[in-house]
């Protein structure tokens, strides 16, 4: 066998698993999700500040008189119900909704759902200026009856998801916070950033006639929960040309004592981010199993 190094496209015998039909693309951009804001009182917030928020919800029915007090921390009446795993704005660059995981705070299993601004209220941090509660005004039944989430309801009310715009983001963002010159990450502060991706069926699966050698080396590969578990190191091919194996670079700290394991391509869900046009490996293990894995040694 030996490593394919070329940069010619994959030919389409690739063995790919049989996949559902594609999701409709409704993801935003980059430029679109950092542009999107909201605004409530003095306050105005972003997509990026908004993601990964938690989602209260008052003890009892919401009152406006409970904004007069100042609030430094979540207080016990208030319960957390989620939090916030997606952002949906307009191409006007409105956010209009955000989208929650309930199951837990309507006693069932995962429950993606989505709820309108017009039920959220900003309230602001009196310890730390910019920095503010997330909290959900309406009561239980409101939650229980919004519609589930889903590409198809997102693109029906002209909705983007930013998810994976944000994860991106994120990915690309330096440890200290600021930008590198390129707006990309050192190979060092990939591996060090170790960050849950974006939904694989919020994405395209890519074709197999747009995917290079060179665009999937150093793709990042996502295991059974999501979570990043390595990248792609090498694709292995047989003296024929036939490709067999995509090995990932597994565990190891700033590029240090990585383990590489073979994975066969009935193995690997390749899918297209449309935020910046990258290529997402998703694979049904997690990154311990992968590390139990027999090590891929190359016969070259």
């Amino acid at each position: 066998m030996k490593r394919l190094l070329a940069t010619t496209a994959l030919v389409a015998a690739m063995a790919m698993p049989a996949m559902a039909a594609q999701q409709m693309d409704n993801t935003a951009t980059r430029d679109q999700m950092t542009a999107a804001r909201h605004m409530d009182g003095g306050m105005t917030v972003s997509t990026a500040t908004l993601m990964g928020k938690a989602l209260f919800t008052p003890e009892g029915a919401f009152d406006e008189s409970m904004l007069d007090t100042p609030y430094t921390d979540a207080p016990d009446t208030w319960e957390n119900i989620a939090d916030i795993e997606d952002v949906l704005i307009t191409a006007d660059g409105e956010i209009t909704a955000v989208v929650v995981d309930a199951g837990g705070f309507l006693g069932v299993g995962e429950t993606r759902k989505r709820l309108s601004m017009d039920n959220i209220r900003i309230v602001p941090d009196e310890d730390d200026e910019g920095e503010y509660f997330a909290l959900f005004t309406g009561d239980r039944s409101l939650i229980e009856d919004s519609e589930d989430y889903s590409a198809e309801t997102a693109a029906a009310n002209d909705e983007m998801s930013t998810r994976g715009a944000y994860a991106q983001m994120q990915n690309r963002q330096m440890g200290d916070g600021s930008m590198s010159d390129d707006g990309q990450m050192s190979g060092a502060q990939q591996k060090a950033d170790r960050r849950v991706g974006p939904d694989r069926e919020t994405l395209d699966r890519a074709e197999t006639t747009d995917l290079t050698a060179e665009n999937l080396e150093d793709a990042r590969v996502y295991g059974s929960t999501n979570e990043w578990v390595g990248d792609v190191g090498d694709l292995v091919i047989t003296e024929d040309g036939e490709i067999t194996h995509m090995v990932v670079d597994v565990g190891g700290f700033l590029g240090i004592g990585e383990k590489p394991v073979a994975m066969t391509f009935d193995q690997v869900d390749i899918r297209r981010d449309g935020s910046w046009g990258g290529l997402n490996v998703y694979i049904e293990a997690s990154e311990q199993q992968l590390e139990r894995m027999e090590r891929w040694e190359d016969e070259t």
